[in-house]
């Protein structure tokens, strides 16, 4: 019994050996072998400024970028800082040297320019170029001359004070001046000729003035600066034609 027992064992072992199903094959990759990794770095060079430039103010910092897949930024570099990205083709921007007027008064020195081109696989080309750079102006002392103030226009002061109730008469008290020195013109030439009337006129220049609300004081110092004396006015004012 025990040997059938063990007859028994050994071939249901050899029945399930020989109808063991065989291990799945590995399945093939897609599209065959795996395609191979971008090692190619991008191509970069400054275009501007050129090496060995003298440099102030601001300027132009530009870069020319290539790769053989594409460019997805450049970085700008100024003595190791990071001064800016750029994602879009043509690669630039505008260098300020005095750092907003912040940079030393160091004397002559350089400053060493650099830039990065970056592709989707993260390689990185690289190039740099040396600059010169003086004093920015402000250490010389200069600076930009100080806007001036836009001189105010003032009218000439009238002979006789006027007030806001005066100012609509300005016209016809210069005017009448005019005619008064006119006159005293004329009169110095044909002197002690048709006197009544020209004291007359003295007199009706009096009386429309004063009904025009000025004194007799200033008329009369607006008829003296024509060139009349105070005896002739006084003689004016008593005498009757």
């Amino acid at each position: 019994m025990k040997k059938s027992g063990v007859f028994f064992l050994f071939g249901m072992v050899m029945l399930m050996t020989a109808y063991a199903l065989p291990p799945l094959p590995t399945p093939p990759t897609s599209g065959g072998s795996a395609p191979p990794t971008d090692t190619i770095t991008p191509t970069v060079f400054i275009t501007e400024p050129s090496a060995d430039t003298l440099v102030a103010i601001t300027i132009p910092f530009s870069a020319s970028a290539s790769d053989n897949t594409a460019v997805t930024k450049v970085e700008f570099f100024v003595d190791d800082v990071l001064k800016t990205t750029d994602t879009q083709s043509p690669h630039s921007f505008s260098w300020d040297t005095t750092n907003g007027g912040t940079h030393g008064c160091t004397g002559p020195h350089t400053h060493t320019l650099a830039v990065k081109a970056y592709d989707a696989a993260g390689n990185v080309g690289m190039s740099t170029v040396s600059v010169n750079m003086g004093n920015p102006s402000y250490c010389n002392g200069e600076s930009p001359p100080a806007a001036q103030a836009p001189q105010q226009y003032t009218p000439p002061q009238s002979r006789i004070p006027l007030t806001d109730k005066d100012s609509p008469h300005v016209i016809l008290l210069i005017s009448g001046g005019l005619a008064i020195l006119l006159g005293a013109l004329t009169w110095k030439m044909m002197r002690g000729k048709h006197i009544p009337d020209r004291y007359g006129a003295v007199r009706q220049y009096i009386a429309s003035g004063l009904e025009q609300g000025y004194t007799k004081e200033q008329l009369q110092n607006t008829l003296i600066k024509s060139g009349w004396s105070t005896e002739e006015l006084q003689e004016a004012m008593t005498h009757h034609p």
